[in-house]
């Protein structure tokens, strides 16, 4: 957040209404800063490690700082300043040696935390003398304290830039350990403001009951009582309304129930139907299938034994002209050759006969 017109005094007090909340108990960070600075916003809206901003910003930054970081070790405070000064970029666990303790960190999940809970801080700075004053009210009760006051010089470690024109910015940071940074109010006031940062205490009607006359009161008390019983009406029916819908919810929940176990067992059915229709078309074209893959087995076993027969046949022929040629005119031996070729021939017909039934026999 950055204010583009510049402070139009540089003596001034500013009221800064802010929250800082979480889920962490112990471990939370990192936090915001409020920074006082000539810097342009283009600088600023390039983003950076020092709270969100780049580390070239001039001027100065009150820390709220919820996060321990080790570097600083025991010089940690949880509100704290730095500054720069415009030639070198600033250090943010070099902080200047000032600042105070202060629980203003909200932890979310107490049991008396809500939306309402803040808290205020309230910084001086008078220009002139380079004064800086920075009070708190961790709580937002009325119990305002003094943090820190700090006079920057003209040279070393606390040396000021040129603060002619100065913008009021914000920024957070979080990282890994999460935390909410909420500004509420931003007010800038004359300088020595006394108003600021005080809490209005809320009027009491009993102080106020002696000053006004009878009627008065009664008129007054009418009027609250109607405004009673609106809000009665009101609770009452917000009560009827939201039963109404609870209810609503309970029957709409019941039918959704109802509406998923059908679904589910239409589901099923049908799952259960497909899955037979699939195993009984499976079934019949693996039978196929067997079929022909047998019917052609059978086919090429056939034709090979048929080959077997015919080669054995001409071979047993070649064997006995052979025999013939060689023997020369005697041929007394011929008939008995022939006759036991043709019972090789039967027999082996036969076997393959018997072996071809069987196979069909055990088709499926």
């Amino acid at each position: 957040m950055y204010n583009s017109f510049p402070t139009p005094s540089s003596d001034w007090t500013l009221e800064l209404k802010f929250r800082i909340s979480g889920q962490g108990q112990t471990l939370y960070g990192d936090g915001m800063a409020l920074w006082v600075s000539p810097t342009p916003y283009s600088v600023f809206s390039k983003g950076g490690s020092a709270f969100g901003v780049p580390e070239t910003v001039e001027g100065f930054g009150i820390l709220f700082d919820t996060y321990k970081n080790v570097e600083i070790g025991n010089r940690h405070k949880d509100i704290m300043l730095i500054n720069g000064d415009g030639e070198k970029p600033m250090q943010m666990h070099n902080v200047l040696p000032t600042g105070c303790k202060s629980k203003y960190r909200y932890w979310e999940k107490r049991d008396d935390f809500n939306i309402g809970r803040h808290s205020i801080a309230v910084i001086d700075y008078k220009g002139s003398e380079k004064l800086l004053k920075v009070r708190i009210d961790a709580k937002a009760n009325g119990n305002m304290m003094d943090c820190f006051e700090f006079k920057f010089t003209d040279e070393g470690a606390a040396r000021l830039a040129d603060m002619s024109k100065m913008h009021i910015a914000l920024s957070s940071s979080t990282g890994q350990l999460a935390d909410n940074h909420d500004v509420l109010s931003v007010q800038l006031r004359n300088y020595g403001d006394e108003s600021a940062g005080a809490v209005v205490a809320k009027a009491d009607p009993e102080k106020f009951a002696n000053q006004v006359s009878v009627s008065t009161q009664s008129y007054v008390n009418a009027h609250v009582e109607r405004l009673n019983e609106r809000i009665t009406f009101l609770e009452h029916e917000l009560e009827h309304k939201v039963d109404a819908i609870a209810d609503e919810l309970r029957a709409m929940i019941e039918k959704l129930k109802k509406a998923e176990e059908d679904d589910k067992k239409r589901i099923d059915e049908i799952s259960e139907k497909v899955t037979d229709a699939v195993m009984r078309e499976a079934a019949d074209g693996i039978g196929e299938l067997v079929v022909d893959i047998v019917d052609d087995a059978v086919k090429d076993q056939k034709r090979d034994i048929l080959k077997t027969v015919e080669t054995s046949t001409q071979d047993i022929v070649k064997g006995i002209a052979s025999s013939v040629s060689a023997s020369g005119g005697d041929k007394s031996w011929l008939l008995p050759f022939l006759i036991l070729s043709i019972a090789m021939c039967t027999v082996s017909y036969v076997a393959y006969s018997k072996w071809n039934r069987f196979m069909k026999t055990h088709l499926p």
